[in-house]
């Protein structure tokens, strides 16, 4: 038995996703949980091979629970909602002041905001995605809401998009992404895997992996 909760491999992002906890945090490594038991293993001297096994499970991608479900965190940017793989969620961030920089031509390219101490690049998925505006109750909205910012990573580069609202995360099965219509804007359908139906209305799937693989390229 381990001297630690190891909730995040039974019911957390490595398990079957079933903790309530998720919805607040997104992702175990924001978790109290996670952190205490970080901190009981940094405590004491690990055994040999312990650490390294810590380490190669905190840095490993999310493994699919044994239901072959995915899940995604649903955020509204603009008049469109869109989910993104949770695995590539680090943390939700309070709105942030976003420091603007010089001779920058890309125009998804917001500037860096500070983030815990670390100065990341800011970027627009309304500019890079052409998301049309919000209308109608959405408007109210965005002025009554804090404008939360998603502070993702991929590999060794961390991003930070701005959205309106974020709902939560979402657990679907990949059977049930619907083919991406031709209306759709076709820089969007190029970073869309699917369309997920959700409530009443509809998400863009992105695909995390294009997605970021093209930010990186842009911005080297």
């Amino acid at each position: 038995m381990p001297r630690f909760n190891d909730c995040w491999n039974r019911i957390g992002i490595r398990g079957d996703g079933s903790c309530p906890e998720l919805q607040r945090h997104v992702h175990c490594r924001n978790c109290p949980t996670y952190s205490e038991a970080a901190a009981k293993l940094l405590d004491r001297a690990a055994p040999i091979g312990e650490a390294a096994i810590w380490r190669s499970e905190s840095a490993s991608p999310e493994r699919l629970p044994m239901d072959g479900t995915e899940s995604v965190l649903i955020f509204r940017v603009g008049g469109e909602w869109l989910g993104l793989q949770s695995a590539f969620i680090k943390e939700i961030a309070e709105e942030r002041k976003i420091h603007s920089l010089p001779h920058q031509r890309n125009a998804a390219v917001l500037g860096i905001v500070n983030i815990r101490g670390a100065l990341l690049l800011c970027m627009s998925l309304t500019r890079l995605l052409n998301v049309e505006k919000a209308t109608g109750e959405e408007q109210i909205q965005n002025r009554n809401l804090f404008k939360p910012m998603l502070v993702t990573n991929h590999g060794e580069h961390a991003i930070v998009f701005p959205v309106d609202e974020v709902d939560g995360v979402h657990r679907f099965s990949p059977s049930a992404l619907a083919a991406i219509p031709s209306t759709v804007d076709h820089t969007a359908a190029i970073y869309t895997k699917g369309i997920l139906p959700w409530r009443d209305r509809t998400v863009g799937v992105l695909d995390g992996d294009s997605l970021f693989y093209a930010l990186n390229r842009s911005i080297v």
